[in-house]
């Protein structure tokens, strides 16, 4: 089925690191989708001024704004805040292939921890408190099955995110926390010199669409 003009246009998405990978690619197909978004960006400025660009060239409902979430103040979720959304797409996340073969960095682990846990929940306790029925979207990994021996520090972290998510959603009861276990999908984070299959990332879709359930809460 192909992408209507206006099959997300119920949407008021706030798209955490739209400025490359499924972040970006999240945010381009919401936008063609009708949605009103907002996207936040780390460092890559001009990356993210590439995709409002070409977002604008069939929805002028976007803007952006810059959010490091492992630096995050009160400050910050001004604009959040102001622009109440109804989804929460969160990408945010540090270079994913940097472990060792079958050995465990508590230093990488950390940095996963402080994205993939610490951020995240600052961030939905934060917007649990507009009182309003919110659907996030937490990408976890097949890695946590998986547990490449190269991924270790990743698989974890994405466990325990997974976990965080139940805990979350059971102690807000206007929050609703999609958490799917995505194959490797072709993005910028997958590029390989060796020959891994990597998924076509627009699966990505789908799951959007799955978010489009007005009855879930």
């Amino acid at each position: 089925k192909d992408l209507c003009i206006d099959e997300f246009k119920n949407f008021r998405a706030l798209v955490i690191g739209a400025s490359r990978g499924l972040g970006e690619l999240t945010a381009k197909c919401l936008g063609f989708g009708g949605a009103s978004m907002l996207l936040t960006y780390a460092r890559g400025k001009n990356d993210i001024l590439n995709v409002l660009d070409d977002i604008q060239k069939y929805n002028n409902n976007v803007s952006i704004t810059s959010l490091d979430v492992t630096k995050m103040q009160d400050k910050d979720f001004d604009a959040i805040n102001e622009f109440k959304p109804t989804h929460v797409f969160y990408y945010a996340t540090p270079f994913i292939f940097n472990g060792t073969k079958n050995k465990f960095s508590k230093e990488i682990y950390k940095n996963f921890r402080t994205y993939y846990l610490d951020a995240f929940e600052i961030l939905v306790k934060n917007l649990a408190m507009l009182k309003t029925n919110i659907y996030f979207l937490y990408p976890s990994s097949v890695a946590v099955e998986e547990k490449p021996p190269d991924m270790l520090e990743y698989s974890q972290a994405k466990k325990e995110g997974e976990d965080l998510c139940l805990k979350l959603e059971n102690e807000h009861s206007n929050l609703n926390i999609l958490c799917p276990r995505l194959p490797r999908l072709e993005t910028d984070q997958t590029v390989s010199l060796s020959a891994v299959k990597n998924e076509d990332p627009i699966k990505i879709l789908d799951i959007i669409r799955s978010m489009n359930n007005k009855d879930q809460f």
